[in-house]
């Protein structure tokens, strides 16, 4: 009796380089999660236009000042409050200070302040969160106590007494604002870790012995790694938003040293003249800066979700 090619095929495969089926009810992905979630991100047009809105700024704020000098720190009465001209692109402010170059240096600040900021803010945050979490009981219920005291003061309230502690400079403004934004990635790792704890490599690890901090660094933080980034998405647009409150609110650096909230507290005094180039610049930095980053937040949120599927 021969047998039928598909018989073969069903029994164990013939020749040295076919490969075996995974065992145990596996599956092997056509391609690694994250090769996935590229993809996904890649296809978002808003991500793109995001990603490239951000590349512009950066460039125009830290290598714009190499190709276009101005001096930034003296003023020049002479030539104050002109409107925009070949030699003054985009005009000059109250103290004669040259519009366009300001806003390069201007970025500079809104940028280090609101990535430094949020950085600080995810790493302290998800630390918090991922202990809270994973230890749970007593210690998750005081922590998150914590969390929601904290959350119930108006953060401008809250901000606006730290700075009346901390000095106003580039240091103190990273960590007033950090001081508040960690509380929101707290809570969205913390729920991850709830369920991350639960796992079988987590109790197996707990069983072997594995340290608690260990469990937390290696297992809990990890694979919490999806809410991470896009909240720290998010905590940059809001870091720069709250920075640009600070400054228009007066409690910003002091002079010379400048931000875009400081530009538009500037120039809102001569909004009604007509003196349009001092607010709309400023403004329209931060709107956008704040949208692509909104904008890629979104799409690596989507993106994620694929890591999750194939997880």
């Amino acid at each position: 009796m021969s047998l039928e090619p598909s018989m073969i095929l069903a029994g164990q495969p013939s020749g040295a380089g076919a490969e075996a089926a995974p065992e145990g009810g596996d599956v092997r992905a056509a391609g690694s999660a994250w090769r996935m979630i590229g993809s996904v991100f890649i296809q978002s047009r808003l991500a793109i236009l995001g990603v490239a809105i951000v590349v512009v700024i950066v460039l125009f704020s830290f290598a714009g000042p190499v190709f276009y000098h101005t001096d930034q720190v003296h003023t020049e009465l002479a030539i104050a409050n002109l409107s925009p001209r070949a030699s003054h692109p985009l005009g000059t402010d109250d103290v004669g200070y040259d519009v366009l170059g300001r806003l390069m240096v201007s970025g500079q600040q809104s940028l280090t302040v609101g990535l430094a900021a949020a950085l600080l803010a995810t790493v302290v945050g998800t630390l918090w969160g991922a202990i809270a979490g994973y230890v749970g009981g007593v210690v998750d219920a005081i922590m998150m106590r914590v969390v929601d005291s904290v959350l119930s003061i108006p953060p401008l309230v809250l901000i606006l007494l730290l700075t009346a502690v901390l000095r106003p400079g580039t240091t103190g403004l990273i960590l007033v604002i950090a001081s508040y934004a960690w509380l929101i990635p707290s809570r969205l790792v913390r729920g991850e870790a709830l369920t991350l704890r639960t796992r079988e490599y987590v109790q197996a690890s707990r069983a072997m012995g594995g340290r608690h901090g260990w469990m937390v660094l290696r297992h809990i933080a990890p694979n919490a790694v999806g809410t991470i980034v896009v909240q720290a998405t998010f905590e940059v647009a809001n870091a720069i938003l709250l920075l640009a409150a600070l400054s228009f609110l007066g409690v910003g650096p002091a002079a010379p040293s400048t931000n875009w909230g400081s530009m538009l507290n500037n120039g809102l005094n001569y909004m009604f003249e007509g003196r349009w180039w001092l607010v709309y610049p400023a403004g329209l930095a931060i709107v956008l800066t704040v949208v692509a980053f909104n904008f890629i937040g979104d799409a690596l949120r989507a993106a994620l979700e694929v890591r999750l599927q194939v997880r």
